[in-house]
C-alpha cells in the first residue's frame, strides 16, 4: 500500500504537525508492504505532485484551510483517488472562531463539499470528533503517539509548573492562565511556585502581550517567559523536573506536549478544550478545569493542596501501552485500508 501525506511543515519540531508528519512517515515506512511518502505544501511543483498523487493509493491532507491543499484535492477528485482529511482540530467549532468570517464563506462556497466526498476523517479522540461541524460522511478515530525510548530521570522536582508549545493567546488560552495567576499570585509566592514558559511566536504579537501583561502587573518573579525548546534531550530535562505541565487551550486535536509530560510521571494541568481532560481526571494523572481564568485559579489552588498532600499517579506505562507511535501507526494503516476498502 501507498500513501501520501500532504501538509504544510514549516521545518521546526516545536510544531505540532510537522512533529506528526515526521513520526508517521517513520514509523509507517517501518511496516510491512508499506510504502509512505510527504509533500510540504511550502515547498512543491504541482507537478511533481501530481504525479506523487497518481502513484499512491490514499492522500492524506493535514491542511484543510489552504489554497494548494483545495486545489490538490479537486485533482485527486479529477482523477477518482480517494483521500483522508486529518484537520489537526481545524473543524472544530471553537477553532472557527479564529478567522470566522472567511472560514465560514469558504465552508458554504466548497470546502464543505471536499470534506464530505472524503473517504474519511480522522479525529483524534471523541471529544475532537463531536465538538467538530458535522461536515464528513465517514470518520474514524486514532489519536496521536509518543516516542518512549528514553528513561526518567529521578531527581527531586523543582517547583515550577511547565509551558511548552506555540505562544498563542486565544488558541492556547494563555491570557486565561495568566489572569489566574495574578488572582491568586500571593498564593504562588508564599507556596514557592514559578511558572515557566518555553515557546515560540513568529508573529511576536503574543509574545508582547506576554512581556507586557507580566511587566504591568509585577510578575516577574511568577512567571519565566523563554525561547522555544528545540532539543529534545533538553524538552525532556524541562518536563521530567516539573512540578507540572499546563495547558489551557479553548480547542486541541490531541496536544503532544501533554503526551510527552504524561510520559515522564508529570501531573498535567489541562483544561477541557484539550481534549485531554477525561482521561487525566479519570485515572489521576492531574487536575482538569474550564477555560476560564477562575476555574484555572481553583485548579492550580487544587493543585497545590494535592501535590502536597497524595499526589498524583504515575502515567507512564499508561503512555506506554496506549500512545506508542508504533502501535498507533499500525491503527492508522489499518484504518486507511477500511477507508479505501483496499485490497479488496
Amino acid at each position: 500500500m501507498k500513501v501520501l501525506h500532504i501538509a504544510n511543515l514549516i521545518g521546526s519540531n516545536t510544531n505540532g504537525i510537522d512533529y506528526v508528519v515526521e513520526k508517521i512517515l517513520l514509523h509507517q515506512n517501518a511496516l510491512d508492504k508499506i510504502n509512505v511518502d510527504q509533500i510540504n505544501l511550502n515547498n512543491f511543483s504541482y507537478k511533481i505532485a501530481f504525479d506523487a498523487i497518481n502513484l499512491n493509493d490514499v492522500i492524506i491532507f493535514h491542511s484543510i484551510f489552504s489554497i494548494k491543499s483545495w486545489s490538490l484535492i479537486f485533482y485527486c477528485l479529477f482523477k477518482n483517488k480517494p483521500y483522508i482529511i486529518f484537520p489537526h482540530s481545524g473543524l472544530t467549532i471553537s477553532s472557527f472562531e479564529k478567522s470566522k468570517i472567511k472560514k465560514k464563506l469558504v465552508m458554504k462556497l466548497f470546502l464543505k463539499k471536499l470534506i464530505f466526498k472524503a473517504a474519511a476523517v480522522h479525529f483524534l479522540n471523541e471529544n475532537e470528533k463531536e465538538n467538530s461541524y458535522k461536515f464528513y460522511s465517514r470518520s474514524f478515530i486514532v489519536p496521536n503517539g509518543i516516542d518512549i525510548d528514553y528513561d526518567i530521570d529521578k531527581k527531586e522536582r523543582q517547583k515550577y509548573i511547565a509551558y511548552l508549545g506555540r505562544y498563542d493567546i486565544n488558541h492556547k488560552g494563555i491570557d486565561i492562565l495568566l489572569d489566574a495567576i495574578k488572582l491568586i499570585q500571593d498564593e504562588f509566592r508564599n507556596r514557592g511556585y514559578t511558572i515557566i514558559m518555553h515557546g515560540y511566536d513568529p508573529s511576536n504579537v503574543s509574545l508582547n502581550f506576554i512581556n507586557d501583561f507580566v511587566a504591568k502587573n509585577n510578575l516577574s518573579d511568577l512567571i519565566c517567559v523563554r525561547g522555544p525548546v528545540t532539543n529534545s534531550n533538553d524538552k525532556i530535562n524541562f518536563l521530567s523536573h516539573a512540578s507540572a505541565y499546563i495547558l489551557t487551550s479553548r480547542y486541541e486535536g490531541l496536544p503532544i506536549t501533554v503526551l510527552e509530560a504524561l510520559s515522564l510521571d508529570t501531573p498535567c494541568l489541562v483544561s477541557k478544550g484539550t481534549n485531554m481532560a477525561e482521561l487525566i481526571d479519570k485515572n489521576g494523572f492531574g487536575i482538569s478545569c474550564l477555560s476560564n481564568s477562575d476555574s484555572v485559579k481553583n485548579m492550580l489552588i487544587n493543585f497545590f493542596v494535592q501535590s502536597e498532600n497524595s499526589g498524583f499517579k504515575s502515567s507512564r506505562s499508561f503512555l506506554i501501552d496506549n500512545f506508542s507511535w508504533k502501535t498507533i501507526s499500525g491503527q492508522l494503516v489499518n484504518e486507511y485500508k477500511k477507508a479505501i476498502n483496499y485490497g479488496k
